[in-house]
């Protein structure tokens, strides 16, 4: 199998990209990765060039940022990691509403990653988000709340979780 045909038949590869100049031109270096596969490529942020490498429809799951290219994979999830780090950042903003919205989403992540270890030891007696409904529900209408606020960082991170909350 060619580097894309082992991306696609993965159960969960992950996706990353980063800014790449070239010539001056502003293309992206995307890199997908699997436990035995990297592939690599050099282009522009678009489906088509995601779709290169992982096929119109991908059969596992896909982990990934919360970057809009994404949203059409069906079975995806969300590298906590980066909502960690926009939720720290959040608490360290001069705008106390910022503050408190980066502080209760990064109780409500460190909850969900206790959750999802827990799980690993066996499942749950009632599926995670039957078990953490009303943990969620209250995220849910916090980011709704915050989903027009004038503070920027926090209206964008409100927006990416609202636009990535099945995942």
């Amino acid at each position: 199998m060619d580097g894309p045909q082992e991306v696609r038949a993965s159960a969960l590869p992950h996706v990353e990209r980063t800014s790449w100049k070239e010539r001056g031109r502003l293309l992206w270096l995307w890199v997908f990765t699997t436990a035995t596969t990297t592939v690599f490529r050099i282009g522009h942020c678009s489906q088509e060039l995601l779709h290169s490498v992982l096929g119109p429809v991908l059969t596992g799951w896909l982990m990934s940022d919360g970057f809009w290219a994404y949203r059409d994979c069906g079975n995806r999830l969300c590298y906590l990691a980066h909502l960690q780090r926009k939720a720290r950042g959040l608490e360290e903003s001069l705008e106390r509403p910022a503050q408190a919205f980066g502080r209760a989403l990064r109780k409500h992540l460190e909850a969900v990653m206790a959750a999802a270890c827990a799980a690993r030891e066996g499942p749950p007696a009632m599926g995670l988000r039957e078990q953490h409904a009303d943990a969620l529900n209250r995220l849910l209408n916090l980011c709704l709340e915050q989903a027009e606020s004038p503070h920027a960082k926090t209206r964008a991170l409100a927006r990416e979780l609202l636009n990535d909350w099945d995942t």
